[in-house]
């Protein structure tokens, strides 16, 4: 019978004889039998191991790209880490302090994700938006306003007025031919 201390290393061989992975609930991570993204110390597959970034090369978590974008913010309005805590807690109204920022700023190392309400907070207190943050660039958002205006365009065009003048244009404009008055004899 184990008892204490000895009963750990007795999960512990049992883990390493083990030829499943340990379970993991990353979102995205590859299901056991699939192509892990890297293994552990073992060599054998680990699935908590495999969460986006983990590897160069890899497009990074949502979480390091807000967290890359805020530090680079901050740091251009020449904010410390304990200024910028002091804002956030006011947006927030509750306390946060530099500890927090700085795991906020290193979601890899310090496991920390970022909250919807923390998100939000901190693109009203650097003046930016959510999408920015959550790494939307100035070229997307352009081509979003872009193909916005364009749909309202093709909208007014197509929009019967009120002497029908619009309901024609669509029907040339697809090619339909629109018939001409007869005059009266």
């Amino acid at each position: 019978e184990m008892r204490g201390a000895s009963s750990s290393p007795r999960r512990a061989s049992l883990y390493e004889r083990s030829t499943e992975a340990p379970p993991c609930n990353v979102p995205g991570a590859p299901r056991l039998g699939e192509q892990p993204w890297i293994s552990d110390r073992s060599g054998r597959p680990s699935m908590c191991d495999m969460r986006p970034g983990a590897l160069p090369g890899v497009i990074p978590s949502a979480n390091q790209i807000v967290a890359q974008r805020v530090r680079r913010l901050r740091s251009r309005r020449g904010w410390s880490q304990h200024q910028f805590a002091g804002r956030l807690g006011e947006q927030m109204r509750r306390s946060v302090d530099s500890v927090t920022i700085s795991n906020m700023e290193r979601p890899a190392s310090s496991g920390r994700r970022w909250t919807v309400d923390e998100l939000a907070a901190s693109a009203a207190v650097l003046g930016v938006s959510t999408g920015y943050l959550l790494g939307e660039t100035i070229p997307e958002r352009l081509r979003s306003l872009a193909a916005e205006l364009e749909r309202e365009q093709d909208g007014l065009a197509t929009r019967p007025r009120g002497d029908g003048d619009g309901a024609m244009a669509a029907a040339e404009g697809s090619g339909q031919r629109r018939e001409q008055p007869t005059p009266p004899t």
